[in-house]
């Protein structure tokens, strides 16, 4: 089960998980978006044919055909509440995983073949759909590819990638494909350069040439300057969500992004890391959800419902 504790200053709010269970609030949907809305239909954007947009058993039963492996399921849990003493439990799907996938550090797959995927779900607020894939492929003894076969592989399906990052943080390569107003962006429409942050004097805002790093006491603002950039270079964990964790990303234009990391020697890498993650729809559905959770809160003094600790 995952679960969150944590206090937000200034706004008197808790995160946490109790060792009993309250009754979950259950959100009406208010997005319903089908698999490939807001992308181009000529667009590649999957994996193993699992897409965002897709539905609980949608996502178990192509795993099941694709991969011929049993799937769990994985619970957001926690309960947030406010000084006044209103309370909402939360309660649901967040993750599938393979059922044979124990949740140990990546470091325990070195050196063996193995073959891991998740799957990360919106709440019932997003129709409980699929919002991103990540996939990793560790290669045994005697599976010896090398980056340039894998990217070939990887080429066939999705195309050419959108940037190319070779030869950093122990990867071979990272590819990375950006999909702007539900299109695939070619290299020669993006050409980021990663030039080093500057501060302005006093200034709690770092500029890149890809986008602007704001900080300030209340959060943390990702403002795009070229497409995707806050998500590719912002240092945002995409999938996993987190109640109000307080980062803003100002980038209207993305649409999605799908990042291949190639690791280990070119001759042979070690693994292969795929993420792909719809951008609109999972950064929509944290906006929505935050929302109305905040909006419960708000809207309720003490729950009856909600058990109280033993002191």
């Amino acid at each position: 089960m995952k679960s969150k504790t944590r206090l937000f200053a200034g706004c008197a709010i808790v995160a946490t998980v109790y060792a009993f269970s309250a009754s979950a609030k259950d959100f009406a949907p208010v997005n319903t978006d089908p698999p490939g809305f807001g992308f181009d239909p000529a667009t590649t954007f999957d994996i193993l044919g699992i897409k965002p947009g897709d539905t609980l058993d949608d996502a178990r039963n192509k795993i099941k055909s694709t991969m011929n492996k049993e799937t769990r399921d994985v619970k957001y849990s926690a309960n947030v509440s406010n000084n006044k003493g209103a309370q909402v439990a939360i309660n649901f799907i967040s993750e599938i995983k393979l059922k044979s996938d124990s949740g140990l550090n990546p470091m325990y797959d070195q050196g063996k073949s193995v073959d891991k995927i998740t799957v990360y779900v919106a709440s019932s607020i997003y129709d409980n759909r699929v919002l991103g894939i990540r996939r990793r492929i560790s290669f045994g003894p005697g599976q010896l590819i090398s980056a340039d076969a894998m990217r070939l592989q990887v080429e066939e399906k999705y195309g050419k990638p959108t940037s190319v990052k070779r030869g950093y943080s122990g990867s071979a390569e990272q590819l990375i494909y950006v999909y702007s107003n539900g299109k695939l962006l070619s290299q020669g429409d993006y050409a980021p350069t990663m030039q080093s942050g500057v501060h302005g004097g006093n200034s709690p805002t770092t500029e890149y040439s890809e986008y602007s790093d704001t900080w300030v006491s209340d959060g943390r603002t990702i403002t795009a300057k070229i497409p995707c950039a806050g998500f590719v270079f912002g240092g945002v964990n995409h999938l996993e969500y987190d109640f109000n964790d307080k980062i803003r990303i100002v980038d209207d234009k993305c649409s999605g992004m799908f990042r291949v990391n190639l690791n280990g020697p070119p001759a042979g890498l070690n693994d292969v890391n795929f993420e792909l993650v719809d951008t609109k729809r999972t950064y929509g559905f944290r906006k929505a959800f935050d929302k109305a959770i905040l909006d419960e809160l708000s809207n309720n003094s003490t729950r009856a419902d909600t058990p109280k600790p033993k002191l």
